[in-house]
């Protein structure tokens, strides 16, 4: 079977005609149609997408995919895996302060039962949504939630006082339906974060390294909202 690349991830976003981007606080798009009587009147998804011809998704698969709803469970497990800036596999592990909070189940509502991180063992190379699919099918996880960060920094030099670091991060987020392999939510969370030099910071590149992880901390918590909504209220 034909696999397809990551490159290829945000079509099946725009394709199941109900995604979202959020900047920061800003909603492009919200979810409230898919409560509307009118999809929810659609039928559901139910045959896999990933049948595909030269590379792509089949005719038929897109029309199925158009035409029909997604629904998950009334329980849920969630794996959760990180790519880098190149939509590859990120094998630096998630901050320790960061992954505390959130993979902390009572985080994410009621309807998940369960929050597990994806380990480096079970990913294919070179990085396939199909592939990634067949990870979460592994784990037994009804949702697979794909992060990928994309992180800027850099630093002043102060005469007067100390040096400061100011770094940028944005997570690029997609949820993909297992059983079916739709994309129904799509986020982007930004962050920045400022911060000045310690004497204990062993370099500015130390500095920036603590800028990088406060970004990344702030983006992180602040993706946790709209996916527990998403999850709990509209699917």
């Amino acid at each position: 079977m034909k696999t397809i690349g990551v490159a290829v991830l945000m079509c099946f976003a725009f394709a199941t005609g109900c995604s979202s981007m959020k900047k920061g606080n800003e909603a492009y798009t919200e979810y409230g149609f898919m409560k509307n009587l009118e999809y929810q009147g659609k039928k559901q998804l139910s045959e896999p997408l990933f049948k595909l011809e030269n590379g792509s998704l089949s005719e038929k698969s897109i029309r199925n995919l158009l035409k029909s709803r997604v629904k998950i469970p009334a329980k849920v497990s969630v794996a959760v895996v990180r790519l880098n800036m190149n939509s590859s596999y990120e094998r630096r592990p998630l901050n320790e302060q960061i992954s505390k909070g959130f993979y902390s189940r009572k985080n994410w509502g009621k309807r998940v039962q369960a929050v597990m991180p994806v380990p480096d063992i079970l990913v294919n190379h070179p990085v396939t949504l199909e592939g990634l699919r067949s990870t979460a099918a592994l784990m037994r996880a009804d949702l697979l939630l794909i992060v990928s960060p994309k992180n800027s920094v850099d630093w002043q030099l102060n005469i007067f006082e100390e040096n400061k670091a100011k770094a940028y991060t944005n997570l690029d987020v997609l949820l993909l339906d297992t059983r079916t392999g739709a994309v129904p939510f799509t986020f982007i969370a930004s962050e920045m974060a400022e911060i000045p030099k310690k004497n204990n910071d062993y370099s500015n590149q130390e500095m920036m390294q603590r800028a990088m992880l406060e970004s990344e901390k702030k983006a992180y918590t602040s993706l946790l909202p709209p996916v527990q909504d998403f999850i709990n209220t509209v699917l």
